[in-house]
């Protein structure tokens, strides 16, 4: 591996790519499947499987800053290939593994959250795994703005009972 500046991103791209059927995976859906896997794993772990802190917020949601770019490496390098294909919605981008993804570079954990993604949004389609990137945090940035990874990975939930309880006893100690 070379040292590119979105090395660690054209990685992770390049093993979803592999681990993907290609008519399950177009630039919609491979978009999401890596905001996905970097927001959780920055949930887990502290940081992200791309190496990015940023994403683009885009109409069609987060968009990784140098995807493009990581692409375009995997093409000059072989890696992959890229086809136009058309779909009643419209036509598609759809990607191919010529080879293997360096998968050294992932941990057995790391490997295991990036699959669970993919099956999660190959469940999904493209507007499908495009509406559901489009979350309290990217109604609130403004279009072609960042959107912090670190922001994607806090995960809103339904307060609970024992929570609102556990909370009001804290505020009851400290205001004595």
């Amino acid at each position: 591996m070379s040292n590119h500046p979105y090395e660690r991103l054209a990685a992770l791209t390049h093993y979803v790519i592999a681990r993907t059927p290609p008519d399950q995976l177009g630039a919609t859906k491979l978009n999401k499947i890596l905001w996905w896997v970097d927001c959780e794993s920055y949930r887990r772990w502290g940081r992200s499987l791309s190496g990015l802190e940023s994403y683009l917020r885009l109409q069609n949601g987060p968009v990784p800053i140098g995807g493009r770019e990581a692409i375009a490496v995997l093409k000059a390098r072989a890696a992959i290939a890229e086809q136009s294909v058309p779909t009643p919605a419209g036509n598609r981008r759809q990607f191919y593994s010529l080879s293997e993804p360096p998968v050294s570079v992932f941990s057995a954990e790391e490997i295991d959250l990036i699959n669970q993604v993919i099956n999660s949004v190959c469940r999904m389609t493209a507007v499908e795994a495009s509406d559901a990137s489009h979350d309290v945090l990217w109604e609130e940035t403004p279009q072609f703005a960042q959107m912090p990874v670190s922001a994607g990975s806090v995960a809103v939930r339904e307060t609970r009972p024992d929570d609102l309880a556990w909370a009001q006893r804290e505020l009851a100690r400290l205001s004595l």
